[in-house]
Order: C-alpha cells, then sequence, then structure tokens
C-alpha cells in the first residue's frame, strides 16, 4: 500500500578484507577498507533509511582459536561535520564498538551476526581477539537493513 511503511534490504558490502595477515590483538587499518555504506549514494529514496546493519565474517586461522574468543568488529563514522572523518579504531582508539562475532575452534570460520547500528556514512574494522593469527584473505561483509515508505 502506498506511504507504509516497509522493510528494505541492500546489496552485500564488501566492507573490510585484507591480503595480508592479522595477528592476534591486531586491528585491520585503513588498508584493509575495502567499501564503506554511504546512505546518499547508495540508491535510497527520500525517507528510507539503513539504521542496522548484518555482519558475516569469513576467515582461516592459523591454528584452532579456543573456543569463545572473538573477532570484535567497530565502526568508524565518516563525514560527520561537513569532511571530518572519526579517527581510525585501533588499540589506542576504540571508540564506537558494535560487536563481538564469537568463534568456535574450527580453523575456518563463516559466521554471522545480525542487526548492528550503523550511521549514514561509516566504514568497518576488525580487532583479531582469536588467540591465533588471523590469515590473509579474510572478509566482513555488511548488509544494511531498514525501513522505507512503499510508492
Amino acid at each position: 500500500m502506498s506511504g507504509e511503511h516497509i522493510a528494505r534490504e541492500l546489496s552485500v558490502i564488501n566492507a573490510t578484507t585484507s591480503g595480508a595477515s592479522l595477528a592476534d590483538t591486531v586491528f585491520s587499518t585503513v588498508a584493509d577498507v575495502n567499501q564503506g555504506y554511504v546512505a546518499l549514494t547508495e540508491g535510497l529514496a527520500a525517507g528510507d533509511s539503513h539504521t542496522l546493519a548484518d555482519l558475516v565474517f569469513k576467515g582461516t586461522f592459523a591454528a584452532a582459536p579456543v573456543s569463545g574468543q572473538s573477532i570484535n568488529v567497530y565502526r568508524r563514522d565518516m563525514n560527520i561535520n561537513v569532511t571530518d572523518d572519526a579517527p581510525a579504531p585501533s588499540a589506542a582508539y576504540t571508540n564506537i564498538f558494535i560487536a563481538s562475532i564469537i568463534l568456535s575452534t574450527d580453523i575456518t570460520q563463516t559466521l554471522s551476526h545480525p542487526a548492528v547500528p550503523i550511521s549514514k556514512d561509516c566504514t568497518f574494522y576488525i580487532e583479531n581477539d582469536s588467540g591465533q593469527t588471523l590469515n590473509s584473505g579474510w572478509l566482513l561483509t555488511v548488509i544494511p537493513k531498514g525501513f522505507g515508505v512503499a510508492a
């Protein structure tokens, strides 16, 4: 029905990926950011918004992680005040933590985390808290979700 709120899901964003391995307790860097989420360029109609996203982490570890360890995910807000960006997350700056993806003891893992908060312009970083080295080729996928108005 015209004018009613409807659920909207955006295409998958391969947000963060790396050709390099990531040692235990190390954060990804700006070089690992593949694509961010920008509401104004994602084809949203007036009145639409994506305020949540599902995350999917895929990676292989050098050895099996200890059960209960995690990949922590942080959000970096961009263009906060016109063109000013928040600092990139790091061990010294963990401002916007959005999720811990709890790991199993499998060496290769594909895991999801539903409904994390996103802003209108942001990028994503991970912290490897697995107790093991995360091999190169890992990927964090973001699937924005929200509500819009039916035409």
